[in-house]
């Protein structure tokens, strides 16, 4: 949480990764799409750079180098690392958006019915606009808010735009 300015105290930013090209992109889309055919679960990189870079595959050195970019924008110390993992949407109008929720730690929520919620939130998108792609959207509400007692007076919306 910042301190002041952005969307109800919290700070949000648009960040370009500007040498990820549009076959950079669709490399890493095709590295995605195999990852989701085994496993849907989400991977932990450590903040203390302990994993060798030539031992990272082309999805977790993005997910460190989106890792690095934000500590380093918002000034921000080492934290203990990065939890990723990809989502893929298939195209058309059948496609299933992503239901709205709160970042959190889901096992702890699942299994403790408590809230543990990250520093910074990301979405890394590797594809772009189109019909039926819906944006993502950042409301100003935190876990223990009150819909009644706290009106959201905005929300930001994150239109897909690839190595955005």
């Amino acid at each position: 949480r910042q301190p002041a300015g952005g969307l109800g105290g919290y700070a949000f930013r648009t960040f370009t990764i500007s040498d990820l090209t549009e076959r950079d992109c669709e490399r890493l889309v095709r590295q995605a799409t195999i990852l989701v055919e085994h496993t849907k679960d989400t991977f932990w990189l450590p903040g203390d750079g302990s994993e060798d870079e030539s031992e990272l595959c082309e999805l977790e050195s993005l997910a460190r180098r989106v890792y690095h970019q934000h500590l380093e924008a918002f000034d921000l110390d080492r934290h203990e690392g990065c939890e990723w993992w990809v989502q893929l949407k298939p195209e058309g109008e059948d496609r299933a958006p992503v239901d709205l929720h709160f970042d959190k730690d889901e096992e702890l929520a699942e299994s403790f019915s408590l809230g543990a919620f990250p520093t910074i939130s990301t979405v890394t998108y590797l594809t772009g606009d189109g019909p039926g792609v819906a944006p993502t959207v950042v409301f100003p509400h935190t876990y223990t808010d009150d819909d009644e007692e706290h009106g959201m007076a905005s929300v930001l919306l994150s239109r897909p735009t690839p190595s955005k």
